[in-house]
């Protein structure tokens, strides 16, 4: 079981779960893989996302608006890519209870 889905070692889906004093759902959070300068890892939250499809959505934008895809054919064949990625990796997650669906 895994604890982050790593797309293109530039995104890393993580759960943050729900706590007492937020009172929320569980939420999957997309992050942007970063490094400082002394070159750690760190995550930088872009969003909490209600459900697998919304956190989808806005990767599949992400690394489409960074990519620089210019044809429709590349972009269904980009989208496809990503949400096969994710699925695998939902599959995987260390708690897929807790995940939205």
């Amino acid at each position: 079981m895994i604890d982050e889905i790593v797309i293109d070692a530039r995104y890393a889906i993580t759960l943050c779960e729900p706590t007492k004093t937020l009172g929320r759902i569980p939420n999957l959070v997309l992050n942007e893989i970063k490094f400082t300068k002394e070159n750690e890892r760190v995550l930088a939250v872009i969003a909490h996302y209600p459900t697998r499809v919304s956190l989808v959505n806005d990767l599949v934008h992400h690394r489409i608006y960074r990519s620089g895809i210019n044809s429709i054919s590349a972009l269904v064949e980009e989208t496809k890519r990503l949400a096969e990625l994710c699925e695998k990796g939902f599959k995987d997650f260390h708690s897929p209870n807790l995940l939205p669906k």
